[in-house]
């Protein structure tokens, strides 16, 4: 783990200097109408600072809060990645293979408590605007809702530890890590913003590395029976190599123990759309978990499509080819609904 916040620490010396730039990036339009203080905010302090222009008021402060935004996140992905990429011989490359995905986030995604509109003036047929957005409030915002997510993880933590079922174990590790994966980009935004060490990221990736030792260990000690309707062979059988792979045990006859062996059945519809010569297959499998002697305990969905111009059959393939690869990406716990 001192790797990995060395690692983050680097990254926020540079990500904290173009977060405090306040210029605004040149646009086209009526930018050369502009009055001068929209090519000169306030550098960023306890506001943070942006300048936006459109034919209305909201439309202009739209744009001048995506600029706050961009400001901050406009290097996270690639230098965030690029820095675990060479913390690899450290952390292992799994790590800094899931680090890429996450955090390759949009700035659309940033949701600003409330902003302060300083300046606003007309010039030809363009508005424009200097927004204030008060970076503490963000931040308390934030821990809020970092408190809270933290606090559902952590109930979902004791419910592993009473559960005797092994699915139901995973099942609990599951949701667990959808709360904390959730919670992980809000801890990024929250530690930029703040201006310290990446202490809360580094908490909740921690904890999302121990729930996945948690998960690995329910899935793997699990056995299962593996059955569908008619139509699902395929799928069937691609779902039985992904549990295989994951060092689960495909049973031939029935569960003969109750907490560590489960049922999963797959179901499936389909539906065709025709266009002219076009032919759109799509189909909607349920991937249903039930414990041993006991009701369902979760349902995955994967719905695939394919196109063609050469009938159904080979609209059908290309669904397949879909689903194929689906399977063979997804997260076992969002194929299994276990969230």
């Amino acid at each position: 783990m001192k790797g990995i916040a060395s690692t983050l620490l680097i990254l926020f010396l540079p990500l904290m200097m173009l977060a405090c730039s306040g210029a605004p990036e040149h646009r086209t339009g009526g930018s050369s109408q502009a009055p001068e203080w929209y090519f000169t905010p306030p550098r960023d302090g306890s506001g943070l600072y942006g300048t936006g222009e459109g034919f209305t008021v909201d439309e202009a402060t739209a744009q001048a809060l995506n600029q706050i935004a961009s400001r901050i996140f406009v290097t996270i992905s690639s230098e965030f990645s690029r820095r675990m990429e060479q913390e690899v011989d450290n952390t292992g490359a799994m790590f800094s293979s899931r680090s890429f995905q996450d955090i390759d986030i949009d700035v659309d995604e940033v949701e600003f408590t409330s902003h302060t509109l300083l300046r606003s003036e007309r010039a030809a047929d363009r508005i424009y605007v200097l927004i204030e957005v008060d970076r503490f409030a963000q931040v308390e915002r934030l821990e809020a809702e970092i408190k809270e997510g933290l606090s559902e993880a952590g109930a979902l933590a004791s419910l592993y530890r009473r559960e005797e079922h092994l699915i139901l174990k995973a099942r609990a590790a599951g949701r667990s890590n959808q709360i904390l994966e959730n919670l992980r980009r809000k801890a990024l935004i929250r530690d930029a913003l703040d201006g310290f060490a990446m202490d809360t990221y580094a908490e909740v990736t921690e904890r999302i590395s121990r729930n996945r030792v948690k998960l690995d260990q329910a899935l793997s000690s699990l056995s299962v029976t593996l059955r569908g309707t008619e139509g699902t062979d395929e799928v069937v059988g691609l779902l039985g190599a992904r549990l295989n792979r994951e060092g689960i045990v495909i049973l031939e006859s029935q569960c003969q123990t109750i907490y560590d062996c489960a049922r999963i059945f797959v179901t499936v519809s389909e539906r065709e759309n025709l266009d002219g010569n076009t032919v759109k297959m799509i189909l909607d499998y349920r991937i249903a978990t039930t414990a041993v002697g006991g009701g369902m305990i979760a349902q995955g969905n994967l719905t695939v499509s394919g196109i063609s111009f050469g009938g159904s059959e080979a609209a059908r393939n290309k669904a397949m080819e879909s689903a194929e690869d689906a399977i063979e990406k997804q997260e076992l716990t969002q194929l299994l609904g276990l969230f």
